[in-house]
């Protein structure tokens, strides 16, 4: 699912979240599995995620940044070519 962390957009469910992939390839993943709820708004602050949940409360994500590799081969090599199996006469 996609979530926009523009600090004003509400998200429209709740979501169980377990990291965050940027348009940019960083990921943050949070200390631990994240339940935003149905209006919760999101917000980058400084290199920091941001929860702003309704009524004014707000929260610092503690968790890790890293940057996730997305290259990935052109060519793929197909499956091994597979052995032929002897026949047994059956008893």
């Amino acid at each position: 699912m996609r979530l926009i962390a523009d600090g004003s957009t509400p998200l429209s469910r709740a979501v169980l979240v377990d990291a965050f992939e940027h348009d940019d390839g960083y990921t943050f993943e949070p200390a631990s599995p994240l339940l935003l709820a149905a209006g919760d708004r999101l917000r980058f602050e400084d290199g920091v995620l941001v929860v702003l949940r309704d009524g004014g409360v707000r929260h610092d994500l503690v968790g890790d940044w890293y940057w996730r590799c997305c290259i990935r081969p052109a060519y793929r090599p197909g499956p091994p070519p597979a052995r032929r199996t002897t026949e047994r006469a059956r008893p």
